[in-house]
């Protein structure tokens, strides 16, 4: 009986395991308590595809988990940041002032993405016009004027305080100037004046018998310089290209009548024909206020008007000044008297020199344009630069 019990009870157990084999004792206790050398391990089969595209979603959230904290943190510093700069904000009455300005020129009724010139100075081109005697105008000019005004004032006050030399001379300046009544009392005596002091006595417009023979060119150039003006040529005094520790003589075309850079007003009588109009009526008017018992000034203005013409075809080009290697041609004043001989270099500079300073012949001395030295000592001593080069 015992027998039959015992059979029941092991293919009870055998149904129970799925017909697997019985373990051992021993085995059982190792199902039960593993051995720590043979931890269990799970082979990547056992992820399924789903399980790892789970774990990266996961992952891929983190990252922009923390990504998404940093920028909320930077950007919290920020506005922290300019919160706390607000205290620094200029609010001075210049400062608000000058805001103002920027924004009463713009025009915020225009679209800055169609037209941002008219968004951003809009306002400021309705404000300012072009004078009649403005060729453009800018905000620089704008600023010369306010500075023009503020030196006015400053030169009209009155005087509290003792002033230096230089100070005293500007006001006493000022006050001639603005003096209309003694202007007028005056009227063209100073020019005379002036013109007796260049040694222009004989100048045709004043004078009605004229002798070449008697003008002397290089003491009227002189003179004029030291009285500040540049006729012709520019003399100065700079600093060497060459050795920024030491000044040097330089010896540049000077400026045209109408102004600096005018050559083509001249040349180009098609486009600035009235300029040249308006010049030869001004010509006139001042010939006529030195010389009132004349009849007729034409003849003289058109002589120098042709000869200003005849200048500025031989003035270069503003592009032709642009390589400054070019300009600097040095040379010194023994080969400068002797290469140009229609002005008498030598003397001339002599005239015009400090009494401290000795210029020598083998001194160094910046010639920018030679050609434009040539046609003009052509010119002087030859006659028309048209007629030259016939």
């Amino acid at each position: 009986m015992a027998d039959v019990n015992e059979m029941s009870t092991r293919e009870t157990y055998s149904k129970a395991t799925f017909g697997a084999p019985s373990l051992s004792a021993s085995s059982r206790t190792n199902i039960l308590m593993p051995d720590p050398g043979n931890a269990i391990k799970f082979s990547g089969s056992r992820w399924s595809r789903a399980h790892r595209i789970l774990l990266a979603l996961v992952i891929l959230l983190l990252l922009i988990s923390i990504a998404l904290a940093a920028t909320l943190a930077v950007f919290y510093l920020r506005l922290t940041k300019v919160a706390d700069d607000s205290s620094n904000v200029c609010v001075t009455p210049a400062c608000v002032q000058y805001a103002a300005m920027f924004s009463e020129n713009m025009n915020r009724a225009a679209d800055p993405c169609e037209d941002f010139y008219e968004y951003a100075c809009g306002g400021w081109i309705r404000k300012n016009e072009i004078s009649a005697d403005e060729l453009s105008h800018g905000v620089y000019d704008t600023i010369d004027r306010a500075v023009l005004l503020t030196l006015r004032d400053a030169l009209e006050e009155p005087v509290i305080v003792e002033y230096s030399e230089a100070t005293r001379k500007t006001r006493k300046l000022y006050e001639e100037c603005i003096d209309i009544a003694s202007v007028d009392e005056r009227k063209a005596m100073p020019l005379r004046q002036l013109l007796r002091d260049l040694n222009a006595t004989s100048w045709p417009i004043t004078e009605a018998q004229w002798d070449p023979v008697r003008f002397d060119l290089t003491r009227l150039l002189a003179v004029a310089w030291l009285h500040g003006f540049d006729a012709i040529y520019d003399l100065s005094v700079g600093v060497d290209d060459r050795h920024s520790d030491r000044h040097i003589l330089t010896l540049d075309s000077a400026s045209l009548g109408l102004g600096e850079n005018t050559k083509n007003q001249y040349l180009n009588r098609t486009e600035y024909g009235h300029y040249i109009n308006a010049y030869r009526r001004y010509m006139n008017d001042i010939a006529k206020i030195l010389n009132p018992g004349a009849s007729d000034y034409s003849l003289d203005t058109r002589k120098l008007l042709d000869f200003e013409t005849e200048l500025a075809m031989v003035h270069a080009d503003p592009y032709e000044r642009q390589n400054s290697v070019k300009l600097n041609n040095v040379t010194n004043l023994r080969n400068l008297s002797a290469t140009y001989t229609a002005v008498d270099w030598t003397r001339l500079i002599s005239m015009i020199r400090p009494h401290a300073i000795e210029i020598g012949p083998n001194d160094s001395i910046v010639v920018v344009q030679p050609a434009y030295m040539r046609d003009v000592d052509d010119l002087l001593r030859y006659g028309i630069y048209e007629e030259r080069l016939k």
